[in-house]
């Protein structure tokens, strides 16, 4: 069977069908864009709507890490600042997946209180140790309060 060809509305190049993402409806059952430009537009979306829910948490309306400065827009996530992200995403989503889609809902539901933006060191310490490197106060807190209780762990034993 030969395959259909059809020319891409975005970026004008003629393509075999199966370079178009497939949709009901549509004539031959594909998009108008081939895959390659529908993907680059909606990668160019998630971005612009990540941009707008960092900037909207950023102090000074500028993009970086509320605890260490971090500049690098790569490097920024939200985070929940009451801890408790897993819980929340798995109530909203059923899952404890984030990305795009937890930006998504931020946006729809108008940007609610209780956020903030780290970079994922920060954000992967305060998860996982409750306290982040940057704050020297809070690992002395966190070391008085977790000592007696990891005590017996042979890593901690042997490193602190």
């Amino acid at each position: 069977m030969k395959e259909l060809y059809k020319t891409c509305t975005k970026c004008g190049k003629r393509k075999p069908n199966s370079k178009f993402h497939k949709q009901k409806g549509l004539k031959y059952g594909t998009r108008t864009s081939c895959a390659k430009c529908s993907n680059k537009r909606v990668s160019e979306y998630q971005k612009k709507i990540r941009i707008k829910v960092l900037l909207h948490y950023s102090k000074n309306n500028k993009l970086e890490c509320e605890c260490c400065g971090t500049t690098h827009y790569e490097f920024l996530v939200i985070d929940h600042i009451k801890g408790g992200g897993c819980e929340h995403r798995r109530e909203i989503f059923g899952d404890t997946k984030g990305g795009f889609r937890f930006y998504r809902w931020i946006v729809n539901n108008n940007y609610p209180v209780g956020f903030r933006v780290l970079c994922h060191n920060c954000n992967m310490s305060l998860g996982l140790y409750g306290y982040c490197p940057h704050n020297n106060k809070n690992i002395e807190i966190y070391f008085n309060e977790k000592k007696h209780s990891i005590k017996k762990n042979n890593f901690f034993n042997k490193y602190f």
